[in-house]
């Protein structure tokens, strides 16, 4: 007798159930392999929709340094710049972040310890000293060229302890982002921060400079070190393939997910962005940190006759080489 004939529903196929029951999330859960599926799918997919890859990358290296070096019980720390899903996001403590604007769909979106105070770079609201640890990353592109001079004095007058700083540096970063920027308009693309990039200028040899005289005249008593991070041809990379599998599609995190993991352990010989790190200096033993970035540059405040230099651990001494190697963070 057929089962329709006895009341009895026909038995669907597998792939036709197993289909049904992603559809219908509030449904009971289902039992077994298919259940199992369903649940390790749903957590996918809600990874997915939070993923912050672009931001993770960036504040890696400040999260390491950050963790290596706060050793009071409850610092205070300012991450000028922040939007809503900023350092606090990584570092899973109290931040307090400074940007012109907040909006609240965003900062009900990244719940973290983030404590928002509306405010501009260039007229920071804090005391001298005010903070054991200033952050500020990729910011300073966004500012017109005669205001990064003045952010960058705010930066190191708030900060007591140690500050660092990053944004995407160099005539090849430059290039890259004129060429994206006329890539995606071709393709109907609009980035505003990619404009901003283009229109403002990516910093180069003449914001290193400021940055070593504010150094010199407002903390003289600190060490600067400078490293590259994020590699051109991984970005490059990166850029291309999101043509293909943007943010928004349920593939996102499982191709690039693995890519951003491979490009924030790479060495890259060119490098789309400089962090700088301003430190009060101690010595302290190596530890496996440091050698990540060999090719790490340190200048302190000036030296006897007030010229700036670089010291290589080596030995001791002053030398005219871009690159200095083995060299501490702070």
């Amino acid at each position: 007798m057929l089962n329709s004939e006895l009341g009895a529903q026909p038995r669907q196929p597998w792939g036709l159930s197993l289909v049904r029951d992603i559809l219908h999330w509030s449904e009971p859960e289902v039992q077994g392999l298919r259940g199992r599926f369903v649940r390790t799918l749903r957590r996918y997919l809600d990874w997915n929709r939070q993923l912050l890859l672009d931001p993770w990358l960036r504040y890696l290296p400040v999260v390491e340094i950050l963790r290596h070096s706060l050793f009071r019980k409850s610092p205070r720390v300012l991450d000028v710049g922040s939007g809503a899903a900023g350092l606090a996001h990584f570092l899973r403590r109290p931040v307090t972040g400074v940007d012109l604007e907040f909006p609240r769909a965003e900062l009900s979106r990244f719940l973290s310890a983030l404590m928002p105070v509306r405010a501009s770079a260039t007229n920071l609201p804090f005391r001298d000293s005010s903070f054991d640890a200033v952050v500020s990353m990729d910011l300073l592109e966004h500012l017109p060229r005669s205001r990064r001079t003045t952010a960058v004095r705010e930066l190191f007058r708030v900060a007591r302890d140690l500050l660092i700083f990053g944004f995407p540096y160099g005539e090849k970063s430059a290039a890259f982002d004129s060429e994206a920027l006329r890539e995606e308009r071709a393709r109907g693309v609009r980035l505003g921060w990619r404009e901003e990039h283009v229109r403002h200028g990516v910093p180069g040899d003449e914001l290193h400079r400021e940055v070593l005289a504010a150094l010199s005249e407002l903390r003289p008593e600190m060490r600067l070190t400078w490293f590259g991070q994020e590699g051109l041809l991984g970005l490059r990379l990166r850029w291309k393939l999101q043509f293909f599998v943007n943010k928004d599609s349920r593939l996102y995190g499982g191709i690039f997910g693995p890519l951003y993991w491979i490009h924030a352990r790479s060495r890259p010989r060119k490098s789309y962005r400089r962090i700088y790190v301003a430190t009060l200096p101690r010595p302290r033993l190596r530890s496996a940190s440091d050698r990540k970035h060999p090719d790490v540059c340190v200048a302190d405040g000036a030296d006897q006759q007030g010229q700036f230099g670089f010291r290589s651990q080596e030995n001791g001494q002053w030398s005219g080489r871009r690159t200095a190697t083995q060299v501490s963070w702070w």
